[in-house]
């Protein structure tokens, strides 16, 4: 996963982000969500990328039936509830703020896992270091907090403690098993404060070492820049997709340059992770032959 620097995999999903949230297509939101899911089982396995697409399938289906009963916009009335009208427009544009919403989640997760919180931090530390101290720490307090959680409250469970049985009862015990594992978490945290301050973190800027960018690394980031460049000139020119009062497309020399440049920038995500992939492995293989051949 560390084929590419991590300002090259940075830029690339931020690039494609904007155009997914900001942009009114249904094709953007589409490519975007196919390439967050060829993301996710490079990076994370078929099973994540299964449950995210089960996730995205049911999160549009509830929108899509949901929104027309909020909105009731459109042209295409398809019934009548309570007087209001039912629109396949609103429909459609329910199920179109799921898929985005989820194809952004999935690039995002791409992202973290390809990258890794190291990588991350260090693109925050070069503009603002101490939001990158802050950061490290938070993220890795979080897990540490949940375990802590699940201890404590496990610990009560053998110890005797009553739980309750009605609904109110087990958020009390949850709030006190939390509240004592965040108390334990703030005595810790001042520990590491001094800890820190005793060694002198803090007094200078910390420095980030970060390997530098290779020649690949440099045209691949000035591809996404200027691909995100012509993807948002098409959409300026008429290739959005709007679907209030009625379901319209765009001109369409414009909303096939928009999905053609856009799907250029969303397939090159997944290709990137998984060429990464391919490499990593190629190298795993060179060496356990190399070693077996020292063995022999």
């Amino acid at each position: 996963m560390r084929f590419f620097h991590p300002i090259t995999k940075t830029t690339a999903v931020c690039c494609v982000l904007p155009v997914i949230m900001f942009c009114t297509s249904l094709t953007a939101a589409v490519w975007g969500l196919l390439a967050g899911l060829l993301g996710l089982v490079f990076t994370r396995g078929g099973k994540t990328a299964a449950k995210a697409a089960g996730f995205t399938l049911g999160a549009a289906a509830v929108t899509a039936l949901t929104n027309p009963l909020f909105s009731h916009r459109g042209a295409t009335v398809l019934l009548f509830v309570n007087g209001r009208a039912y629109t396949l427009e609103a429909m459609i544009y329910g199920g179109f703020l799921a898929i985005s919403a989820s194809a952004a989640i999935c690039l995002i997760m791409t992202l973290t896992a390809g990258s890794g919180r190291e990588e991350l931090t260090s693109l925050l530390a070069r503009v603002f270091p101490k939001a990158a101290m802050a950061v490290s720490l938070s993220l890795g307090a979080v897990p540490v907090i949940i375990r802590k959680t699940a201890s404590v409250k496990s610990s009560r469970e053998m110890a005797g403690v009553p739980v309750g049985e009605s609904f109110m009862e087990r958020v009390r015990s949850q709030v006190e098993s939390f509240m004592t594992a965040a108390s334990w978490a703030a005595e810790s945290a001042a520990g590491c404060s001094q800890s820190m301050n005793a060694r002198g973190y803090g007094r200078a800027a910390p420095s980030h070492t970060m390997r530098p960018m290779k020649l690949r690394d440099k045209l691949v980031t000035i591809t996404y820049v200027l691909l995100l460049a012509a993807a948002v000139t098409a959409y300026s020119k008429g290739g959005s997709q709007w679907f209030y009062p009625r379901i319209m497309w765009g001109e369409l020399p414009w909303s096939a340059v928009f999905a053609a440049v856009f799907a250029l920038m969303s397939a090159g995500v997944p290709l990137m992770y998984g060429y990464a992939k391919r490499i990593h492995r190629g190298k795993k293989s060179t060496r356990g032959a190399y070693l077996t051949s020292e063995k022999l």
